[in-house]
């Protein structure tokens, strides 16, 4: 994609449209719809992110997405995602969440690096990030983590989206079929989260990091460089997002999406605290450089941000003159 020219891509009807040009702006999604709408402007440096609440007129969050570390950024492409968000006028923060994934077969070939994560993004007085384990499938296992070929690499990962800087844990293989619980929780002293990740009983990475609290939790393949072409299907099991309050009503304010994924339905037996999800379901799909064009709209899954391997996203709440009161979040808001 050049700078000036854009994509419109529904993911109700999974189609692409062109759409004029303008300044340099993203519209990522409209969260509190029933549809999901990107609009992707790019430049060589910046790009901007406008998502419009659709059911509250007067407010609108602004995402700024800034392009970081310009010499070593790649191209990355995303597959098979689904996100749960809170409504962050009206729902509480999620306070832990545990998920189990049996780990898929790693692709026979490939370059660089495929990842499949529980994400879980956070907001707070002094920027955002992405809590996020990562099972990664590697060119070279061995030379990433010690693995065999087969294996995939996890490590725990902080990533502050305000600043492109990120902490990482240790990293250790395992092979497919194995088992790997990942587990966030918050810590109220610090203000941050732990993140633990285990196998068989065996603790593979352990980082507490990081600031603000969790407003979306988004299973996510991605693939970087030439990763790859198919990605196996998987599925997380028996996970368990736990709000710092009750909401009987999560399973239906939150706002969730889905690009080539489903799961099964939420449910709650203590008032709404706690949710469970049997299943989250990543159907196998594409991931990788043959991304989808107008020609041929319906090539593959994969949305392609070219150029950026890691974006910073900020939200700004803007509500008239006045400010908004977000649960537990201290975010400065600016009219």
């Amino acid at each position: 994609m050049h700078a000036g020219t854009a994509l419109r891509y529904n993911r109700a009807i999974g189609s692409l449209t062109t759409v004029s040009a303008k300044p340099p702006s993203l519209k990522l999604w409209e969260p509190w719809s029933t549809t999901a709408i990107i609009n992707i402007f790019i430049t060589h440096t910046i790009i901007f992110v406008e998502v419009s609440l659709l059911n509250m007129s007067s407010i609108t969050i602004y995402l700024t997405l800034i392009l970081v570390a310009l010499a070593n950024v790649s191209n990355a492409w995303w597959g098979s995602l689904m996100s749960i968000q809170a409504n962050p006028i009206s729902n509480p923060y999620i306070n832990h969440v545990y998920t189990s994934l049996i780990v898929p077969p790693a692709p026979s070939t490939q370059e660089n690096i495929l990842s499949l994560w529980p994400g879980l993004y956070t907001t707070g007085t002094f920027g955002q990030g992405t809590v996020q384990t990562f099972i990664m499938s590697y060119g070279d296992p061995a030379e990433a983590c010690g693995g065999q070929i087969g294996d995939w690499c996890v490590m725990a990962r902080y990533l502050n989206t305000s600043t492109g800087s990120m902490t990482s844990a240790n990293m250790k293989s395992i092979g497919k079929g194995a088992p790997v619980v990942v587990e966030y929780t918050y810590n109220y002293n610090a203000g941050s989260y732990t993140q633990i990740s285990v196998s068989n009983g065996a603790v593979l990475s352990y980082e507490t990091a990081g600031f603000g609290v969790g407003y979306i939790f988004s299973p996510t393949v991605q693939c970087d460089g030439n990763a790859i072409g198919t990605v196996p299907a998987h599925t997380y099991v028996n996970t368990t997002i736990i709000l710092a309050l009750h909401d009987p009503n999560f399973n239906t304010t939150a706002t969730i999406n889905f690009n080539n994924a489903n799961m099964t339905d939420m449910t709650t037996n203590d008032g709404g605290k706690t949710w469970f999800i049997s299943e989250i379901n990543m159907f196998e799909g594409y991931c990788g450089p043959s991304e989808p064009t107008l020609e041929n709209p319906n090539a593959e899954p994969s949305a392609r941000f070219n150029g950026i391997k890691e974006n910073i996203v900020v939200p700004i709440v803007k509500n008239g003159s006045s400010e908004l009161s977000l649960p537990r979040l201290n975010s400065s808001l600016s009219s």
